[in-house]
């Protein structure tokens, strides 16, 4: 008999999700995790002693409440940290800032009162616009096994929705951008804030880039109740540490710090797992929470797959050019002139630089060539300002994001004299 009903490799939280929901069915189960801390991508941890920093994702996006209630997320942590906005865009001296409001209502009032009326509908528009898209392909409604490209367009109700889905996934994110934004000077700010969330984390491409609009789609879509991003109090890892608890308390197994070789086959069938120290595990099922290339390339093997899937899988870009600055801080941020207005904590905690859709696509454009651009585009973030669990007494645990970092330059290719701006900053 096998040793699990089923192991998952990989403690992300996506892994963790699947690991839980089959140990509640009463299954074996184990999962298998090379760091040494769960979450992933999605994980917290202490880089700095008593400092917490969220390792790669620091917002979640809007959940299905299904998931919330099958996963039993708010006895695993999730609490939301309870801040008046979401964010503070700037751009140049006197422009007037971008601020993205947790209340709705204030919001529209801000967008209204400060960038005008057709502001306010352009907003409205993008935000009714991603409807369309995010029912097709059934993002808020669990349970749904995933649909090919062709499914969802032939699925869609109407000339109109099929139009929707050709531009979602065929279109640039500067395409909807424009479509709803046409004024580039009226709206600069607006537009250049857009463009970084339709680019940020979503792979290796512009704000023109074709198919970017999808990544724009999904960062501004919410799931029918008017969710958007959120910060998790005690941070991510906080909500995947509770995760893991519930898959525990289930009967499932973790193993960290505990990398996977490779996936075992006998007979064109998986039969487990080889452990990086050589010890092997066997179980029914095999499930993979690990990126496509890294599932079937390396665990499986090129040998055990058909060569006409391997190529197709190896054509999958996994670039993701950006960089995170984690910072320990002894006071906040003050600002100066023009910008002293964000020296109120409800907007300094969250800033954004990201001043025209140009600027981003400069950032872009040196990222391609393989250099730093001079003076890139950035957002940040000192969450502790509002969960001091996240910093000793006295003290701010802050994250800095910078799109477009040239991953697929050498090392020698990173001058430092294109560098200086951290310094000047």
């Amino acid at each position: 008999m096998p040793d699990y009903d089923v192991i998952v490799v990989g403690a992300g939280h996506n892994g963790l999700a699947a690991a839980t929901i089959l140990a509640k069915e009463r299954l074996k189960v184990l999962c298998l995790e090379k760091n040494t801390y769960v979450g992933g991508m999605a994980g917290t941890t202490e880089f700095f002693k008593g400092f917490k920093h969220d390792v790669g994702a620091a917002t979640i996006f809007p959940l299905s409440e299904r998931v919330v209630e099958d996963l039993e997320l708010r006895k695993c942590g999730l609490e939301f940290v309870d801040a008046p906005t979401r964010s503070c865009s700037i751009g140049g001296p006197g422009e007037t800032p971008l601020i993205w409001y947790a209340d709705e209502i204030k919001m529209m009032e801000h967008l209204r009162d400060d960038h005008g009326e057709d502001a306010l509908q352009g907003l409205a528009g993008l935000f009714e616009f991603c409807r369309t898209p995010s029912h097709a392909m059934d993002r808020f409604n669990p349970l749904s096994p995933p649909k090919s490209l062709g499914a969802i367009m032939n699925a869609a109700p109407s000339i109109q929705a099929k139009d929707a889905m050709r531009r979602c996934f065929l279109g640039s994110c500067m395409d909807l951008i424009n479509e709803f934004f046409p004024d580039p000077n009226r709206h600069r700010l607006i537009r250049g804030t857009l463009a970084y969330l339709g680019v940020n984390s979503s792979g290796y491409m512009g704000p023109s880039t074709p198919g970017s609009a999808l990544g724009l789609v999904y960062s501004v879509a919410t799931n029918g109740a008017g969710q958007f991003m959120r910060h998790i109090k005690g941070g991510m890892g906080r909500l995947m540490e509770g995760l893991q608890r519930s898959f525990e308390e289930n009967g499932g197994e973790t193993r960290v710090g505990t990398p996977v070789k490779r996936i075992l086959i006998a007979k064109g069938k998986t039969v487990g797992v080889e452990l990086e120290k050589g010890e092997k595990i066997t179980a029914k099922v095999v499930l993979s929470n690990l990126d496509a290339h890294a599932t079937f390339v390396r665990l499986v093997g090129e040998n055990n797959l058909p060569a006409d899937f391997v190529s197709m899988v190896k054509r999958i870009d996994n670039r993701c050019p950006y960089m995170q600055i984690l910072v320990t801080l002894k006071e906040l941020p003050e600002f100066r002139g023009d910008f002293a207005f964000a020296n109120d904590d409800s907007l300094r905690w969250a800033m954004g630089i990201f001043p025209s859709p140009e600027d981003v696509e400069r950032c872009w454009d040196a990222c391609k060539s393989g250099r730093v651009a001079e003076d890139p585009v950035l957002g940040y973030q000192i969450a502790s300002v509002w969960d001091n669990s996240l910093a000793p007494p006295g003290y701010h645990a802050g994250s800095i994001f910078v799109p477009f970092f040239p991953v697929t330059a050498a090392r020698d290719q990173l001058h430092r004299s294109e560098t200086k701006w951290w310094i000047r900053r």
